[in-house]
């Protein structure tokens, strides 16, 4: 990922199970360049699920949690908040977008 600055960060996911195309259950986590898992920073367990609510109309929900109030406490003082706004900010022009 590359911050509004122009710096960049890694990251990974376990994928913990997917009922497609309706929930997915993952593990997400900070690595370093090549990939490896940063133990030094907190990871996260995040669920997504997709139901519909009419015929119009779809909810996400997304559920993330970490192991203790201080790891979320210390990726909070990061800047996730900001970054996870940024990136579902972008989901409703992404899906109104209509394929080439």
């Amino acid at each position: 990922m590359t911050g509004p600055e122009g710096d960049t960060h890694h990251g990974g996911w376990r994928v913990i199970s997917v009922e497609a195309p309706h929930r997915l259950a993952f593990e997400d986590f900070f690595a370093d360049e090549g990939g490896a898992e940063d133990q030094a920073l907190p990871a996260s367990s995040t669920t997504v699920v997709i139901e519909p609510v009419d015929a119009d109309m779809t909810r996400m929900t997304i559920e993330t949690s970490y192991a203790s109030p201080e790891a979320m406490a210390q990726v909070l003082e990061m800047g996730m908040e900001e970054g996870i706004t940024a990136a579902l900010g972008q989901i409703d022009d992404i899906l109104a977008e209509q394929p080439a």
